[in-house]
């Protein structure tokens, strides 16, 4: 996945992405997905997500890091593994 910078640093330079996303699961339709978290900090804007588990459910979110703390998370993006 890719995202863009945010248009606000609020003052400090980006130290790095937070990365959060549900740990997967095989949900029905209609149905939303349990929340059991992964937190991973990367420093670029691109991250490939390994050991996904093909048929499951899973709901990412990014947020930007720097020194004065985690800004606004991203809308979640869900997909299903394949």
């Amino acid at each position: 996945m890719q995202w863009d910078a945010p248009s606000n640093n609020g003052g400090s330079d980006l130290t790095s992405y937070r990365i959060m996303w549900n740990g997967g699961e095989q949900i029905p339709t209609g149905k939303l997905p349990t929340i059991i978290l992964v937190d991973t900090l990367v420093s670029s804007r691109f991250h490939t997500q390994t050991g996904l588990t093909r048929g499951y459910t899973y709901v990412f979110t990014v947020s930007a890091v720097n020194a004065v703390g985690v800004g606004i998370s991203t809308e979640g993006l869900t997909l299903v593994a394949s």
